[in-house]
């Protein structure tokens, strides 16, 4: 949940995970994937700080849940990721070495 203000100053929390989009036009322009829509004071990169900043929070408090020995295994896993995502190198030719 992210804290906004609507143009009036009033202030209301909306759940982060139901934005669809963020407009700024010059108002910023909240709108919801249910369809429902918001005009908001805060700028559209201020509404993306907070909501980083929100998931942050529930990925961290979501990670110390786990034991040890499970973090460090993903740690090794994206370790193992990285190294196994890398682009195989072609030949000089622009040739891949595959049959044809």
């Amino acid at each position: 949940m992210i804290s906004v203000t609507r143009l009036d100053g009033r202030e209301f929390t909306l759940n982060a995970d139901l934005i669809e989009s963020i407009e700024s036009n010059p108002d910023t322009f909240i709108r919801l994937v249910n369809g429902d829509s918001f005009i908001v004071l805060e700028s559209r990169s201020e509404l993306v700080e907070r909501i980083i900043a929100y998931r942050r929070q529930i990925f961290q408090c979501a990670i110390s849940l786990l034991p040890e020995d499970a973090t460090r295994e993903a740690a090794i896993r994206r370790s193992d990721l990285k190294q196994s995502a890398r682009v195989p190198e072609q030949n000089v030719d622009g040739e891949g070495g595959g049959e044809g």
